[in-house]
């Protein structure tokens, strides 16, 4: 996708719902009501929120509402749902500071909130996502931290998440992996992670050996 089919769906609110739909980056409560199970929830045009839609049953006893963003990414941004998902385009792609302020008109802190964001969800997923001890014979295994680390590294709550140690199986598709977060790069922290994480018989490729040089 490119930036110009990016800004070609954020114009049009319907494209972009479908478009977030259709990748289950938004969820449709379209179905009978969990509430009273009597009514059916659909999409309704409400200009005192802030998207101009929401949720709500047809049951006028009932007449329950949700937000549009309920249990999705967007539901803990002011926001809106368009320059959100110009700013996750920008910031995968890897631009400028200073061009996604201007494409943008967010400010300087809240595109640097959100991108903090952006890491600490990636850093979620990929431990949520880790393979539980990869099966590989003669396959090998690259460990990466450093570099990864500067990646997913993450303040939250005002305390730094630390380095990342992690591995992918070469030749796998899709590519398996774990990440494990580590507060250093000692034997004594590396080698019950990888223990845990990588069968035995594994031909192991690293950039930091000398931390668990002990493993035949």
């Amino acid at each position: 996708m490119l930036l110009k089919d990016v800004y070609d769906i954020t114009r049009s609110n319907t494209a972009l719902l479908d478009f977030l739909h259709s990748n289950n980056v938004l969820f449709s409560f379209d179905g009978l009501c969990d509430r009273c199970a009597d009514g059916h929830m659909h999409l309704v045009h409400d200009s005192s929120v802030s998207d101009g839609l929401k949720w709500r049953c047809t049951n006028r006893r009932c007449n329950f509402q949700m937000s549009l963003r309920m249990h999705s990414f967007f539901s803990s941004s002011p926001l809106s749902i368009s320059v959100i998902t110009e700013i996750i385009y920008l910031w995968v792609h890897k631009c400028s500071q200073e061009f996604v302020l201007h494409e943008t008109g967010i400010s300087n802190r809240t595109m640097v909130d959100f991108y903090n964001f952006l890491r600490e969800v990636c850093s979620v997923i990929l431990q949520e996502h880790s393979e539980n001890q990869l099966e590989v014979q003669v396959k090998s295994l690259r460990l990466m931290n450093q570099n990864l680390a500067k990646e997913v590294q993450q303040r939250k709550s005002g305390r730094h998440l630390g380095r990342v140690f992690g591995g992918i199986e070469r030749d796998s598709n899709p590519s398996k992996t774990f990440f494990v977060p580590v507060s250093d790069r000692s034997a004594a922290t590396l080698i019950p992670i990888i223990k845990r994480w990588i069968l035995p018989g594994t031909t192991v490729l690293s950039d930091c050996w000398k931390a668990y040089s002990s493993l035949e």
